[in-house]
């Protein structure tokens, strides 16, 4: 079964969230990808969506594969994602949906 926008965007908020909860999943990332991946086997993450780990995105000049997800950990304030749909390459951007799902005062320690 491919997967869906939905399933990307899905994954994304996943990976982002666990970058922000462990401060050495990011480096983890992109030294040892399998290690990564394997952290995230609890997460709710289509089976057979391959994830990619770029610093930046606009460096990443291949298409995505079919389900494939390449996701941005770079700058946390404008991270960006991509992948193919129906022969449509698409690129967002998460830091607004990151917020909407998760109190970023919250995580930063502050109170309302």
């Amino acid at each position: 079964m491919a997967c869906t926008p939905q399933d990307f965007e899905k994954a994304t908020k996943i990976v982002l969230k666990k970058t922000c909860d462990d401060e050495n999943f990011e480096s983890l990332c992109f030294s040892d990808r399998e290690a990564a991946l394997k952290e995230l086997e609890d997460q709710d993450i289509p089976e057979g969506m391959k994830l990619t780990f770029v610093r930046n995105l606009g460096m990443f000049v291949n298409l995505p594969e079919a389900d494939e997800l390449v996701i941005e950990l770079g700058d946390k304030d404008c991270c960006r994602y991509k992948f193919m749909d129906k022969s449509v390459l698409r690129t967002h951007f998460v830091a607004e949906q990151i917020e909407d799902e998760y109190d970023m005062n919250e995580l930063a320690g502050e109170e309302d």
